[in-house]
């Protein structure tokens, strides 16, 4: 078993601008489950759990289609399996 779990938060002009749709819309090319959603300090965090090739993949390109909204973003990132069925959009 080679499975991955990723939290990444991400700080700039993210919420209210379509970025978790974006995310969302991005992972239904990969074989990932997890969320994304808003934070109170106006940040998002983004998890995804799946096959460690296939959740980096998926960060690579939800990063090159969302970054023109973020300015930084912090990750972490475990060995494990997963936790969640599917990818939602937590509200």
């Amino acid at each position: 078993m080679n499975d991955l779990r990723s939290q990444t938060i991400y700080h700039g002009n993210v919420q209210g601008v379509g970025f978790r749709w974006l995310v969302s819309k991005e992972v239904e090319n990969h074989l990932v489950t997890g969320f994304v959603k808003n934070l109170p300090d106006g940040s998002v965090e983004l998890l995804l759990e799946g096959n460690e090739k296939e959740v980096k993949r998926a960060a690579m390109m939800i990063d090159r289609k969302t970054s023109q909204f973020w300015e930084k973003k912090s990750i972490q990132a475990r060995k494990g399996g997963p936790h969640f069925d599917c990818f939602s959009i937590m509200h």
